[in-house]
């Protein structure tokens, strides 16, 4: 055996898995060139999978043809011969390009899966979309300031402290929390923003300013004392970010037709499993 031909034995044994794993079906063993006792004589088998479905042991022998051509009759009618000295197996030919008709016909009256299993080439693709290409650009925002207007009323009524009240000054945002005493609502500095951009929607470039207003609210931020507040006012910009693409490329390890139903699977590199589904199980 050419190490090309072990190659794809292995490889049909490792898809075999990922079928079986996408059906469901409980897997009892997958092994690779081992020889399988018949009524008259033992039989070499390229792939042998046993595993059970609703509590019930199905063995499944598979001959591998690593060819560059259709498999002709002769191939099935050899494998019909291996299953009448194995009773209770069943059994499938995988190939890598077809099958002639004749052998279609022959599997069919005695119940023998064929199936193609190989890397997708660019034929496959044919009617189909093999990549999406996505170009995202992401708005960025960019808060220019935020005002808070003090409640003159109350801040006249603060013994000695009405002029320390009044500047400018530098907080964590999640640190600075408006309490509403009427509502009882909290928010903190950056839930005030992303609501005063939600109310006023911006288009990318331009600048926007929105005024939040209370009856009955103060500020907390930490370190100082608290503050009534009549309102803050929020100016900002949204700034255009860099464009990316994304490509999300659907690249399959295997394609899996069947050439009894004409069903037609796709087998990606971390084992799922897409396409016109069929029952892996069911060798037929």
């Amino acid at each position: 055996m050419s190490q090309a031909d072990r190659e794809y034995e292995i490889y049909v044994r490792d898809i075999v898995q990922a079928l079986l794993k996408a059906d469901g079906l409980q897997t009892v063993k997958v092994e690779h060139d081992v020889q399988v006792q018949g009524i008259s004589r033992s039989h070499q088998i390229d792939v042998y999978w046993e595993y059970e479905l609703g509590g019930v042991l199905h063995r499944v022998i598979i001959n591998c043809k690593n060819y560059t051509s259709t498999v002709e009759v002769t191939h099935v009618e050899t494998l019909a011969g291996v299953l009448n000295d194995l009773p209770g197996v069943r059994g499938l030919i995988i190939t890598t390009v077809g099958f002639q008709k004749g052998a279609i016909d022959y599997a069919k009256v005695h119940q023998i899966g064929l199936k193609v299993i190989r890397p997708p080439v660019e034929q496959d693709w044919e009617g189909l979309i093999r990549e999406i290409h996505l170009q995202l650009t992401i708005a960025r925002p960019v808060l220019l300031e935020a005002r808070v207007s003090l409640n003159r009323t109350w801040a006249d009524t603060q013994p000695g402290r009405g002029e320390s009240l009044i500047g400018t000054g530098t907080y964590r945002a999640d640190l600075a929390v408006v309490k509403d005493l009427d509502t009882g609502r909290v928010e903190d500095m950056n839930a005030l923003w992303n609501r005063a951009m939600r109310e006023s929607p911006t288009a990318v470039g331009d600048e926007y300013v929105k005024l939040l207003s209370w009856q009955n609210a103060f500020l907390h931020t930490e370190g100082q004392p608290e503050r009534k507040i009549d309102s803050i006012q929020f100016r900002w910009r949204y700034d255009s970010g860099t464009s990316t693409t994304t490509i999300i490329a659907t690249d399959p390890r295997a394609i899996v037709k069947d050439a009894i139903r004409g069903t037609l699977l796709f087998v990606d590199p971390d084992g799922q499993v897409s396409g016109t589904g069929e029952k892996t199980g069911d060798a037929g």
